[in-house]
């Protein structure tokens, strides 16, 4: 048999010597008055032992440290991951999705739209970045930020919906009170029930303040979509998102403006509702491919 001991004999008596010191050092502290000598003598061989040990197996210390540093290593890792990554809510291209934020806050998402937020902390500082089109139901409680490109929103207690997509904002406000402050024009707004803001992409008009008079906040939540003379461009967006299909049109097509509405229940209706009162026309070229022409 080899004079070598195996890991598990190792350990065997890595842990003999370690009780050793243990049971020499509680008779030391045991020891009548007198008798320290002996309890003394089996202290110093017991430590004498564990270093015999120690010596002769000499990687084995260090083993153990190095797995225990990695282990905690692993463990902070882990710990950082879940306190400072953020964490997204979001709804594919052809669906709107519920969420509720740590706060029972309700959020929906309309399609190809995003909430980003970090769940440490929250309640002493709610904070969301948005990147689409939501509608919010915040509950009191702390000051509630919603962060876009183009604007920060404070909130008190509200519902009210938010638009961001490629440099365009509108917020309309529903019910409670919000304050909008446009990072590109510096400047705040309060809104109130039934009041809504937007910020065109070019800026050619600056910000634009309105009543929404019979008009819902957020009557996509109900798959209806309404516009007023807007570029045909930004119908066209949503249909694809509403559909998942991938529209083609000209320049001069999508530079029109469009004013209607249509409804998500049926693609081919929806398209009817655009295309008819502009005289344009439509193909499915080949699967979710359309062209307006």
């Amino acid at each position: 048999m080899s004079g070598k001991k195996s890991l598990k004999e190792k350990s065997k008596v890595d842990l003999i010597g370690e009780q050793k010191v243990l049971d020499a050092y509680d008779h030391l502290k045991l020891e009548p008055a007198g008798n320290g000598d002996a309890a003394w003598e089996r202290f110093t061989a017991a430590l004498a032992e564990k270093e015999k040990v120690k010596k002769m197996y000499p990687g084995r210390l260090f083993y153990y440290s190095a797995a225990a540093s990695v282990i905690v290593l692993i463990s902070l890792s882990v710990f950082l991951f879940n306190r400072y990554t953020s964490t997204t809510l979001h709804a594919a291209y052809g669906e709107v999705s519920s969420w509720y934020l740590p706060d029972s806050s309700r959020l929906m998402l309309n399609a190809d739209s995003k909430v980003t937020y970090r769940k440490t902390g929250w309640m002493e500082k709610r904070k969301v970045a948005v990147e689409g089109e939501v509608f919010f139901e915040v509950k009191k409680g702390s000051d509630f930020y919603i962060e876009t490109p183009e604007a920060t929103i404070k909130v008190l207690g509200t519902s009210f919906n938010v638009y961001s997509r490629d440099g365009t904002f509108s917020v309309k406000c529903k019910t409670g009170r919000i304050l909008v402050t446009s990072k590109v024009h510096r400047s705040s707004d309060t809104l109130r029930g039934r009041e809504a803001l937007d910020i065109p992409a070019d800026n050619s008009s600056g910000i634009k303040k309105y009543q929404l008079g019979n008009q819902e906040a957020a009557t996509w939540i109900n798959g209806e979509f309404y516009y007023d003379d807007v570029p045909l461009s930004a119908v066209i967006r949503e249909l694809e998102r509403q559909f998942k299909v991938e529209i083609n049109a000209s320049e001069i097509v999508q530079s029109r403006h469009y004013s209607g509405y249509f409804k998500n229940d049926h693609l081919d209706s929806a398209l009817e509702y655009v295309c008819t009162p502009m005289n344009l026309k439509y193909q499915v070229t080949r699967g979710n491919h359309i062209r307006i022409y």
